[in-house]
């Protein structure tokens, strides 16, 4: 029986990235048995490290930066994580450390501690960091932030609490029940005379408040019931304020043959009541609703509900409702809301920028601001109305606007030089996913770069370059993969027009059947996995081969090594360059081939 040694086997180890595998003992077990089809993977052994092929390059550019997303935490037991990232990388990307949930605490108390140490770290290693991320709307301390927006306290009376009052007001009211089954157990339709078709405009505006807050999906549906379309018309926020919501779009093919947009609306555990006003749909521009306004009681034509597990029927009318209104406290007006915000944006800047010293030079400023659609034309930003569970995220879009974006750009460049950085080292990119996608055309891409021009357009807001994601799949379907490959070309190519740096942030790959079914690391063949090298090899290769040497800024590994069962992030699914165990993988070969040829 053959064994090996961890000496042997140093360069073929890896960390497990934050989003793959937090939990694995990167330091157990100095030896391994060498499997029976060990064999086939020895040519791995005479690649050398990673970054080994970059220090001897001609062609790539000198501000190029090979990559590892790990844990600040294992970066700092200076164990394996710690030789394999200095052996193989030339810069680290923290998984969750810097951001903002990740310091910021409930009463809105910041702790830099695990930052600053692995700052310290860094340095000590000659490693550099790159920052992730400073604006987010996930991973964000929710209960500090909103406690920021909360209604104003104001002086009263103790003995004068809130009180329930009738307000006077002609709306539909759509009641739920506790939850027990669906979320369209409870549903609300908007029904039109109109057949939607492919290629048509839509645009929807009305009044939305709930007795409690809520985030409600929607579907497309040809009669009430009639299930044609997931998507519909967006994520419904509900709060008990009335509020404007708007969307538009174009429709697709799988919503062609449509009537109406459903609403469900029991997807909570308590009971609520939910109320519409002022709702107008118009197709093409031709209002599709015959009482707007809901005054009529007479014309119910276009409203149906189902409440309560209960039958379809006419949507409710009411004249009044009642809300409970506290006589201690009054909401924050739109621009209190905003100037709270953006003091917040500034002290978390101001304090990241303080501990990091101006030793962290590149930074995801704004990361997936963009949304998915409408399609056919320019996407949305991500806003709480247009993505799924808005409820466990915060947008601080939605309360600061296109400002969104350029109040962390100049917060991010004043006090990085005020705590010793030099101005001209600093980058600034925004980084966003699906850039390559080949179902849109790369339509992602292309609106995030309009976005990008306006944002720029005030003359005075500077981003410099674009992070893509590139969480793949190869696909044992040629005509798919080549689909794929098509388009990965195409991002690059619309990358380097833009002129400005450009990173590839998140790499890591799956593989999928011929119908397109993901395939888990128990079930790859050496084939596969060297199909998958393959398409490694052509990623690097194209990324050094369109992209100008004055904008190549890097390339980092995601997940690093094989997915765990039972990780959040493609659990099972074999997305690394090493394996489990870790071992080099033929991926690992293939990403050194691509290296090796610069």
């Amino acid at each position: 029986m053959n064994k090996y040694s961890k000496l042997l086997w140093a360069l073929a180890l890896a960390p497990a990235m934050v989003g793959c595998a937090d939990d694995i003992d990167t330091t157990s077990g100095f030896e391994v048995e060498k499997p029976e089809t060990l064999a086939q993977y020895e040519y791995l052994n005479s690649y050398g490290t990673l970054k080994s092929y970059l220090e001897s390059a001609s062609k790539a550019s000198p501000d190029f930066k090979l990559g590892v997303a790990l844990a600040a935490d294992d970066y700092a037991k200076k164990g394996a994580v710690y030789m394999l990232a200095n052996t193989n990388f030339m810069e680290m990307t923290a998984g969750n450390a810097m951001k903002y949930a990740s310091i910021v605490g409930d009463d809105g108390s910041m702790n830099f501690g695990t930052v600053e140490q692995f700052i310290d770290n860094a340095k000590a290693a000659n490693m550099s960091i790159y920052g992730h991320t400073l604006c987010w709307h996930e991973q964000q301390n929710l209960k500090w932030l909103n406690s920021l927006i909360a209604d104003k306290e104001i002086p009263v009376d103790p003995d004068a609490p809130g009180q329930e009052v009738t307000v006077e007001r002609r709306c539909i009211e759509v009641c739920s029940d506790d939850m027990v089954d669906a979320a369209w157990d409870t549903q609300f339709w908007i029904m039109t005379d109109a057949t939607f078709a492919e290629g048509d405009k839509w645009e929807l505006s009305m009044n939305v408040r709930a007795t409690y807050e809520a985030s409600i999906g929607t579907q497309t549906h040809k009669g009430a019931g009639e299930y044609l379309h997931w998507a519909g018309c967006g994520t419904v926020k509900f709060t008990p304020q009335w509020t404007e919501y708007k969307a538009s779009g174009t429709m697709d093919a799988s919503m062609a043959g449509g009537h109406s947009f459903a609403f469900n609306i029991n997807d909570f555990a308590a009971a609520n009541e939910y109320y519409f006003d002022d709702i107008s749909l118009k197709i093409n521009g031709v209002e599709m609703i015959k009482n707007s306004s809901c005054d009529d009681d007479n014309m119910k034509d276009n409203y149906i509900a189902k409440e309560k597990r209960g039958g379809m029927v006419p949507a409710t009318f009411v004249d009044s409702y009642t809300e409970l209104v506290s006589g201690n406290s009054i909401p924050l007006t739109p621009e209190e809301k905003a100037e709270a915000l953006t003091n917040e944006l500034e002290r978390w800047i101001k304090g990241m920028m303080e501990a990091c010293g101006g030793y962290v030079k590149a930074w995801d400023v704004v990361n997936e601001a963009v949304s998915g659609g409408p399609w056919g034309q320019r996407y949305e930003l991500q806003s709480a109305n247009n993505t799924d569970g808005a409820d466990k995220k915060f947008f601080w879009r939605d309360y600061l606007g296109d400002d969104f974006v350029r109040i962390p750009v100049k917060f991010a460049r004043q006090y990085f030089e005020e705590f010793g950085g030099n101005p001209a080292d600093l980058k600034l990119f925004i980084n966003d996913y699906n850039l390559e996608s080949d179902w849109d055309d790369n339509q992602k891409l292309k609106s995030l770069i309009e976005w990008i021009a306006r944002w720029e357009s005030d003359g005075e807001t500077v981003i410099d370059g674009i992070g893509t994601q590139m969480h793949v799949t190869y696909y044992m379907n040629p005509e798919t993969q080549k689909s794929k490959e098509e388009h990965v070309v195409k991002m690059l190519e619309l990358l380097a027009s833009t002129g400005k740096l450009i990173k590839i942030s998140e790499l890591d790959m799956g593989i999928a059947d011929a119908e397109g079914n993901s395939i888990k690391t128990a079930d790859v063949t050496f084939e596969q996995q060297k199909a998958m090298a393959e398409y490694y090899k052509f990623i690097v290769t194209k990324y050094f081969e369109i992209i100008p040497a004055a904008q190549q800024y890097g390339i980092t590994q995601w997940c690093i090594t094989d997915s765990p069962d039972g990780s959040g992030w493609r659990a099972g699914e074999p997305v690394g360059l090493w394996d489990i165990n870790y071992a080099r993988k033929p991926a690992y070969g293939g990403f050194c081939d691509a290296l090796s040829q610069q």
